[in-house]
């Protein structure tokens, strides 16, 4: 619900009504990649059901799957650099590096 209220007043991130209540989700974030904290939210909810509902599977695909996402999400950080200063894009990467190598 919040994701869709930002992505409805996205031209109006400073109005004081919005950021009473969200500027929490996309405080230290570039206005075009506000939404931002919901793609580490989906990228943690996704590793996770991973690991639940494919626990019939293989531990070798759900760490490959796991490590799949992790990558693609390394990119996109990469590429988009969403946070203000570059000091917490590097944080976050390497964040993403570490969640990736403690599934070896």
């Amino acid at each position: 619900v919040a994701l869709l209220i930002l992505v409805k007043n996205r031209e109006h991130l400073d109005d004081w009504n919005i950021r009473q209540y969200f500027l929490i989700l996309y405080q230290g974030l570039k206005p075009e990649v506000f939404y931002w904290e919901f793609v580490n939210t989906f990228r943690k909810f996704v590793i996770l059901a991973f690991n639940v509902f494919m626990a019939q599977y293989s531990a070798y695909y759900r760490i490959l799957l796991s490590i799949v996402v992790l990558y693609s999400l390394l990119r996109l950080q990469i590429y988009l650099s969403p946070y203000k200063d570059p000091e917490n894009n590097k944080i976050e990467m390497l964040g993403i590096i570490a969640g990736s190598l403690t599934l070896f």
